[in-house]
């Protein structure tokens, strides 16, 4: 009976291990085709990968957000624009951190650049650092949106409706979809004041301020002069607009996280436990108050400091303050680093192995250097405007 159990659990894995490498393989598959420019093949094995990847997940955790953000990157080279803008909202809604860019290069296919440079705040010639999971784009999707880029329409409807179903998608967090709409109903309706109107509310929420009063600014110069009450409600609210400053979404405050990181350090006849808090961007700076309780022989003894890092791919770099709190010592002392970090793919957390200096500043400490182990955890304390 044992021997059967057994059995049927490695049949079990085995059968789950596949379809994970099938999912795997459809992916590379697809990346594979990318590469060599040939979309219509790159669009067929991303359809079967997120298929696999539905299979592969539970019910609760759903299709990966980030390989969503490929597949629709991909159907919008193959032309299948509204398939492209549904699944770029869905990998944006699973904050998917790649969304924002390849959000940012189906507007630019659309012909819809200058909402493109708004949503993302890359300008189109200036190289971005993507994620490392997407890094295999890089170098091609400055050819591929080129050639393949189109003016398009997903307008369906008469422009009330579109006005409509603009308005309704953005209230459901479904934004890129919605700035396409309101983009083409500008294009399409020049002399219609609520639709800019309309755009900037969206804007707004999302924080770009400085694009939104500029649309508002657009709605009211179009509006009738005998319309004085629908002009002064306009007017007050783009005063209370520009009182706050322009702020655009790739700035160092965009996609705040809190930090918590526990670890240890081991040292020369030293041991320490570290604790630090602090926050981190999506430019992968990061800030921190941390907490160090040290044993040296019989003696036990605290830290406590300032740090800043920076993240580069896997390497990260950090320079610290502390002070030493002890009877026998209470000195000052700078605490440069240098290690790897390790982040899991749901960017939530990370495994970090750093050699730190100790350079004292004051009393009669020594220098010296240790290896420190340990997790960060990233806590969203910011979410995406919806």
């Amino acid at each position: 009976m044992k021997a059967r159990v057994l059995f049927l659990l490695c049949v079990t894995l085995a059968s789950i291990s596949a379809k994970a490498q099938s999912e795997d393989y459809c992916r590379q598959q697809a990346i594979f085709n990318m590469k060599l420019g040939d979309v219509d093949k790159a669009v067929i094995y991303y359809a079967q990968a997120v298929d696999k990847s539905k299979e592969n997940r539970s019910a609760g955790k759903g299709v990966s957000g980030n390989l969503l953000a490929e597949y629709a990157y991909a159907l919008a080279l193959h032309h299948d624009f509204e398939a492209a803008l549904m699944n770029i909202d869905r990998a944006m809604a699973l904050e998917a951190s790649n969304g924002l860019f390849f959000a940012g290069q189906i507007l630019t296919l659309m012909g819809h650049g200058t909402a493109a440079f708004q949503l993302t705040g890359i300008s189109p010639n200036e190289h971005v650092e993507i994620a490392k999971y997407s890094n295999w784009i890089d170098g091609i999707y400055q050819n591929l949106t080129p050639k393949y880029s189109t003016k398009a329409s997903i307008i369906r409807a008469n422009p009330q409706e579109t006005l409509k179903r603009a308005s309704a998608l953005a209230e459901r967090g479904q934004m890129v979809q919605a700035i396409v709409l309101f983009e083409e109903l500008m294009e399409q309706y020049p002399d219609a004041y609520i639709v800019p109107a309309s755009y900037s509310v969206l804007l707004e929420k999302r924080g770009n301020n400085g694009y939104a009063a500029s649309l508002l600014k657009k709605s009211i110069g179009m509006m009738d002069a005998s319309d004085t009450t629908g002009r002064v409600a306009f007017v007050n609210h783009l005063k209370q607009m520009e009182t706050i400053s322009p702020t655009k979404l790739a700035t160092l405050t965009k996609g705040l996280h809190m930090i918590v990181y526990t670890g240890a350090s081991f040292g020369k006849g030293v041991t320490s436990l570290n604790g630090r808090i602090g926050v981190s961007n999506e430019n992968k700076l990061s800030m921190s108050l941390n907490a160090n309780v040290m044993f040296l022989d019989s003696l036990t003894f605290g830290n406590i400091g300032l740090s800043a890092y920076k993240t580069w791919k896997f390497f990260v770099f950090g320079l610290g303050v502390s002070r030493q709190l002890s009877k026998l010592n209470d000195a000052w002392g700078l605490a440069p680093s240098v290690g790897l970090t390790f982040i899991n793919k749901s960017q939530s957390a990370s495994l970090d192995i750093t050699f730190a200096g100790q350079i004292p500043l004051s009393g009669e400490s020594k220098q010296g250097c240790n290896l420190s182990i340990g997790t960060t955890f990233y806590i969203d304390v910011k979410k995406r405007a919806q």
